[in-house]
């Protein structure tokens, strides 16, 4: 069928095959078209497709696709080149990892574009972005060590790293979240992450305690953890493809916890 299809467009198309199986076989005619009518429909397109991005992106424009259920995105979110857009995100990120204001962590969260689900699998290294939160610096006092994900019913939202370098999982049912709040200025003090960073191994659990869908946030339907005992969804955007910011929506007065992401594996 490939074959086939090749030697109708001709020498100018090059047909790519794929099995389903995650091989895959290239075929290009080094004859002139059987099926001039097809070749020309397609060159058409191209040039249709190729013209209409142009006009886009010379008006300073942008178009994008997505699908609902896998997060996969077409197009060109931001209206600028990829290799750009991800310079200036890195740059961008970069500089809120120095402390920002809330409203400008969230300004440059709501400019970077979404992410799917099929992109978070694995395990990503966290940090926390200094907006003035009253959870700033409570986590990494604790030994917060990032997030595991696993599939869409799996995922791992509280991963500390104990004092011996070993990864443990937390189980966030037992995290007082109201009480955090309250007290994040006595719980980021070095002294009562020391007392409370090894009494985590007692929170232990090897269960996955969130899971994961495409929801909307602040206009954009993007990858989002939602934890299964804690009223809380982790929503996630895109900086490159091992770098997430994340944003913390939780009940109360507080703006968004922001935290980045980076894969290790």
């Amino acid at each position: 069928m490939a074959a086939q299809i090749a030697a109708e467009l001709g020498s100018d198309f090059v047909v790519r095959f794929e099995n389903g199986k995650g091989k895959s076989r290239t075929i290009r005619s080094s004859a002139p078209a059987t099926n001039p009518a097809a070749a020309r429909a397609f060159t058409s397109g191209y040039e249709d497709a190729n013209s209409d991005a142009e006009k886009l992106e010379s008006a300073g424009g942008h178009w994008e696709a997505y699908a609902p259920l896998s997060g996969a995105r077409l197009g060109n979110p931001t209206g600028i080149s990829p290799n750009n857009d991800v310079t200036q995100a890195l740059a961008g990120l970069n500089g809120l990892s120095a402390g920002a204001t809330s409203s400008e962590a969230l300004a440059f969260f709501d400019s970077l574009p979404p992410v799917g689900i099929n992109e978070l699998t694995g395990s990503w290294q966290g940090a926390e972005v200094p907006t003035g939160h009253p959870l700033d610096g409570v986590l990494g006092s604790f030994g917060w060590q990032g997030k595991r994900f696993e599939g869409t019913e799996s995922a791992h939202p509280l991963v500390f790293s104990g004092r011996d370098g070993n990864l443990f999982e937390v189980n966030p049912w037992f995290v007082p979240l109201r009480t955090a709040l309250k007290l994040g200025p006595i719980l980021r003090r070095p002294a009562a992450g020391r007392v409370i960073r090894p009494l985590l191994r007692l929170l232990r659990t090897t269960q996955p305690k969130a899971r994961l869908r495409m929801m909307e946030y602040r206009g954009v339907a993007s990858a989002t953890m939602i934890y299964d005992s804690l009223p809380i969804n982790d929503a996630f955007r895109r900086v490159d493809a091992n770098t997430l910011l994340g944003a913390m929506d939780m009940p109360g007065p507080h703006p968004s916890f922001m935290f980045t992401l980076v894969r290790i594996s």
